[in-house]
């Protein structure tokens, strides 16, 4: 105990970070904050122009509040079935397909951001127009060391970056001859060249791909488990609590 403050005790560990920084200053500062709180709170309570039966109400409601919240997180945890099946993944998607839109643009496939000038362009739209997978390190290693921007995911979907749609105008035909024709897109802009190849595309407002949504539909998922369970529970404290007459109506 280094300080009492009032009836407050202080500890070396509650300040030990303005002690380290050995300025008695900044520790006089924080024993001066803590006094004028404790001041303030011992003035409140004597005080007549508090309301100390609504103070006590909302205390006792929010310890209420505190220690239910505190139960349904435990009882969540001891009871939830977090075991979520392929099959469970696809029933929701295709219940809930229509509400699974898209808010960007996703697509599978590689797009680089290169220096206009570099030396290495040639090379890396030979290697993105043969896409075959052994050639995917490579692409990688070039970006790694020249590309200020790029994603190689061609077998996963991924969310086209906001800069780079706002940057250009993806149209539908122009996106689906280039995969259709197996075409780089590129664009420059900024002494920066832009190269996309694209194996598949979805637009923004399009319906969501099931694989995109598995993330996501998993803790919806489990979203809805917990309301089911905590629901569960809700009704059968009310039953009990009827049956044995906890609830009464004068």
């Amino acid at each position: 105990k280094i300080a009492k403050v009032f009836d407050r005790d202080i500890y070396a560990d509650e300040i030990e970070v303005y002690i380290k920084k050995d300025s008695s200053l900044i520790v006089n500062n924080y024993l001066n904050e803590v006094a004028i709180k404790e001041a303030l709170f011992l003035t409140a309570q004597e005080s007549d122009l508090i309301n100390k039966e609504e103070i006590e109400l909302q205390t006792e409601r929010f310890r209420k509040s505190l220690i239910s919240a505190y139960f349904e997180k435990e009882y969540i945890k001891q009871n939830l079935d977090t075991n979520i099946k392929e099959d469970d993944l696809k029933q929701f998607y295709n219940i809930n397909a229509s509400q699974l839109v898209l808010n960007s643009s996703i697509f599978k496939g590689i797009y680089v951001v290169l220096p206009s000038n570099s030396n290495k362009i040639n090379r890396l739209k030979e290697l993105m127009l043969s896409a075959k997978p052994e050639n995917t390190q490579e692409v990688r290693n070039i970006c790694i060391r020249y590309s200020n921007s790029f994603s190689v995911e061609c077998i996963k979907w991924i969310e086209l970056p906001i800069q780079i749609e706002r940057l250009f105008s993806f149209n539908q035909e122009t996106v689906f001859q280039a995969i259709n024709n197996k075409q780089l897109i590129t664009f420059e802009k900024d002494d920066n060249l832009y190269l996309f190849r694209f194996f598949d595309f979805k637009f923004a407002n399009q319906l969501s791909p099931y694989t995109f949504n598995k993330d996501k539909i998993g803790h919806q998922i489990l979203e809805k488990r917990k309301e089911d369970l905590l629901l569960k529970l809700k009704q059968k404290l009310l039953t009990e609590s009827k049956a044995n007459n906890k609830i009464k109506i004068y």
